[in-house]
Parts: structure tokens; C-alpha cells; sequence
């Protein structure tokens, strides 16, 4: 399942190079920073601990991306802003607050595209939904972020008491980020 993983996100990279709007939103950045950590965790040259890095620069660029989305809120550029500063003082020092990036990313990133979707209700325009690129990624990131944190609360419980439930979680949550970049890589055919 790893393979076709590592397929999904090299396709992801060569699309978001390839289609200008992604390439204007630096989703290649996005797409080589994920290749290269999840080689590097592979081949055991990064330990699976980088993932709280990783995780840090993962909300920095979304902010980022999102902050691009919403021009018009002052509010929300500030609140991303400061979720970034507290991401890149992670990076750096995971002790400075005693959080798990794993969740706080996951319930941000629930933010992040439930808040997308609400403001194209409250301002449509002309472009459909589903032939924005924005779209598929808040889809992507919201599928990922919800079956992440289903994953994960109650796998502290089932790791104690029953382990095959857990890996049965586990293969889930892997099919469905796999899905999920299925899902980003159709974003990065649109054009809008």
C-alpha cells in the first residue's frame, strides 16, 4: 500500500507542476515536502518523530493557502498568522506546549475546509463549486482529518485491548488517505 501511496503523491507533485494555478499556489512545494519526508521515514534515514515536524510545517503552508483564499478577513488572516507562529514555535521546540500536532492539526484542518465551504455558501459566484481546485482540497483535507481523529482517539484504547480491531483501524485510515490524495489530485486538474 506504501507504493501506491508514494504513486499517488509523485502524481500529485507532477500535476501541481504541470497546472499553473497549482503551480502559482505552490502546491509542488506542498507535494515535494510530503514525498520526500514520507522516502525519508521509509528508508529509516528520519525517525517516525519527524511526523511532528512534519505535521507543523503542514499547517503552516495550509494556513498559508487558505489565508490566500480569503482576501477579505482581516479576522481570519490574523487567527492563521497566529496558528503558523505557534506551528513554526512547535517545529522547533515540541515541549513549548503539551499538545499532540497529530490532533491539533487534524481539528485545524476541519476548521480550515469546513470554514472554506461556508463562505462559498455565503458568497457564490459564478464558478461551480466542484470545478474549483480549493474545493477538493478542503473535500481531501476534511475526509482525512475526520477518519484521522477517528483513528486515533480510540486506538489509545483498542492498542490495549484489542489489537487486531486496531489494525483493521489502521489499514482503514491508510486506504482512506490514499483516497484522499485521489481526491487532491483530481483538485489539481481544475483550473479555477
Amino acid at each position: 500500500m506504501f507504493y501506491l501511496y508514494i504513486l499517488i503523491i509523485t502524481l500529485c507533485l507532477a500535476l501541481s507542476l504541470i497546472n499553473k494555478i497549482a503551480r502559482q499556489r505552490f502546491l509542488w512545494i506542498y507535494f515535494t515536502f510530503i514525498l520526500l519526508s514520507e522516502i525519508l521515514v521509509f528508508a529509516k534515514i528520519l525517525d517516525n518523530t519527524f511526523y511532528n515536524k512534519a505535521n507543523c510545517i503542514h499547517i503552516i503552508f495550509l494556513c498559508w493557502y487558505f489565508h490566500k483564499e480569503f482576501v477579505d478577513r482581516k479576522f481570519y488572516k490574523t487567527f492563521l498568522i497566529l496558528i503558523s507562529i505557534i506551528s513554526f514555535l512547535l517545529f522547533f521546540n515540541e515541549n513549548i506546549l503539551k499538545i499532540d500536532t497529530n490532533i491539533f492539526k487534524s481539528f485545524l484542518f476541519i476548521f480550515l475546509s469546513i470554514d472554506w465551504f461556508t463562505n462559498q455558501i455565503r458568497k457564490p459566484n459564478e464558478t461551480l463549486i466542484y470545478q474549483k481546485m480549493t474545493f477538493w482540497i478542503a473535500s481531501s483535507i476534511l475526509l482525512w482529518s475526520t477518519i484521522f481523529i477517528i483513528r486515533v482517539i480510540p486506538g489509545q484504547f483498542f492498542a490495549k485491548l484489542d489489537i487486531d480491531f486496531l489494525r483493521l483501524i489502521n489499514q482503514f485510515y491508510q486506504i482512506v488517505t490514499i483516497f484522499s490524495y485521489l481526491i487532491f489530485l483530481k483538485g489539481l486538474f481544475c483550473k479555477r
